[in-house]
């Protein structure tokens, strides 16, 4: 397995780990009142929106040729790296 192959399997596997947080922050919204559901449905549209941007970069690395890949993995990293970001502070939120 390539060093790119094996970046890109560790990206899968977090964008894996995502979808679960974001399923277990979708039942735990159905559970809140509607005040706060309005709130949790914004905070949960955003980060769906960025792991749709982690998994384009993603996909653009898997689809770059191996000299390439070194020079879109600072996007991939900055669009994993919002979605982290964005995770940590929805599940915050959550917990309140």
């Amino acid at each position: 397995m390539s060093e790119r192959d094996a970046y890109v399997q560790k990206l899968k596997a977090q964008i894996d780990e995502w979808n679960a947080e974001l399923d277990k922050m979708e039942a735990q919204m159905e559970k809140a009142s509607a005040d706060a559901k309005q709130n949790l449905e914004s905070q949960l549209e955003q980060l769906r929106s960025q792991r749709e941007e982690a998994y384009k970069a993603m996909k653009e690395l898997q689809q770059s040729n191996e000299g390439a890949w070194k020079d879109m993995q600072s996007r991939a990293e900055a669009a994993f790296n919002d979605m982290k970001d964005g995770m940590e502070k929805a599940w915050t939120r959550f917990k309140q």
